[in-house]
């Protein structure tokens, strides 16, 4: 294969290119992952108020919604909004 001619060359630069991609794509993830690590080696980490935390907010995305379906049914009741 020569590697003067315009073929090899664009077939080089798309596996740089895909290199380069797959290795900014494992910094960041093992980048994301320090944080983790940090916090799962400390002995006196407690992730109940975590949970407590997730389980709350899970709580009120689900007050939210139900509230956000009644004021459609009630809207749709009272004729105000609808399909036509």
């Amino acid at each position: 294969m020569n590697r003067k001619n315009r073929e090899s060359i664009v077939l080089r630069a798309k596996a740089l290119a895909a290199s380069t991609k797959a290795r900014g794509v494992a910094l960041i993830g093992a980048a994301s992952m320090l944080p983790s690590l940090a916090m799962a080696q400390d002995a006196a980490f407690d992730p109940s108020t975590i949970t407590v935390k997730i389980g709350t907010y899970a709580g009120y995305a689900l007050i939210i919604i139900i509230a956000f379906a009644a004021a459609v049914w009630g809207l749709r009741a009272a004729g105000l909004i609808g399909k036509k």
